[in-house]
């Protein structure tokens, strides 16, 4: 992850906010600081800041990001890159080149360390998502950074915007969900996506912790040995009882196999 410091030079350098670019993925979020006033808001950035939306989702960032850079459809581009020293079309490097400078307005970006980020930043990052468990009937099981534990009906956000609305022609889609790069939100496909925040505020906090779910989960599922321990049986016949429908398991890895306790339990009566 590569993090930059968004500043208006022409209002004392002060800083903007933050963009995030998360190289593995390819993919920008920028975060707006909450500190500034209206009048000091650079125009791209306005819209989302008078509606209280400080996250970029990532095709608002790049937008920014592309307005800054030269773009990929430039004629001469090949010899532009040469002459930069890079052998391939980088948005990122692009940007960092120029420091993000533009005619549009007095922004620039200089890169960040991720030690140094500001409080406000810091706790952004820990209302982030660390896990997202699609179930049923479109319901999102969500795990944040904070320990919070949250679910979700998304049927309403999907029916709002249109570039969703194939999650709701294609049911089995929803159960591709993952998250976003650095935890900022949902998704299934390019452009199909919802954001942490909309999905907090739409979301029901449950009485549990991310650690008491942990321990819920450490306490339900049993590997093949220690289903063999319960037992006292040998994995040959754990595997017998898998073919004869008395045990199923949850997932295959490797040579292991994880089950439900209360299954084993049962067997055990």
């Amino acid at each position: 992850m590569k993090i930059c410091v968004i500043k208006d030079e022409s209002n004392n350098n002060l800083e903007i906010g933050y963009l995030f670019y998360y190289e593995n993925s390819d993919v920008f979020i920028i975060e707006l600081s909450d500190k500034i006033q209206d009048i000091d808001v650079p125009l791209f950035f306005y819209p989302f800041f008078r509606r209280g939306i400080y996250t970029l989702n990532p095709e608002w960032s790049l937008r920014w990001v592309r307005q800054r850079i030269v773009p990929s459809d430039r004629q001469n581009l090949g010899s532009i890159l040469k002459k930069n020293g890079l052998k391939e079309y980088n948005e990122f490097k692009l940007l960092i080149l120029a420091d993000g400078r533009c005619a549009q307005d007095d922004c620039a970006v200089f890169p960040y360390n991720k030690n140094s980020l500001p409080e406000w930043v810091s706790e952004r990052m820990n209302n982030k998502l660390e896990l997202a468990v699609a179930l049923d009937d479109y319901k999102l099981f969500l795990v944040y950074a904070n320990q919070k534990t949250c679910f979700v009906d998304t049927k309403a956000l999907i029916a709002k915007k249109k570039e969703l609305k194939i999650l709701l022609a294609k049911p089995q889609i929803f159960k591709d969900a993952h998250l976003l790069p650095g935890g900022n939100g949902v998704i299934w496909s390019e452009g199909v996506f919802l954001m942490t925040e909309e999905l907090r505020q739409t979301g029901i906090t449950l009485p549990f912790s991310k650690n008491e779910f942990i321990n819920i989960l450490k306490s339900s599922i049993l590997d093949t040995s220690d289903v063999c321990d319960e037992l006292k049986c040998s994995r040959q016949y754990v595997s017998k009882l898998v073919q004869n429908n008395e045990l199923t398991y949850l997932k295959e890895s490797g040579n292991s196999r994880m089950y439900y306790r209360s299954e084993v339990d049962k067997l055990k009566q």
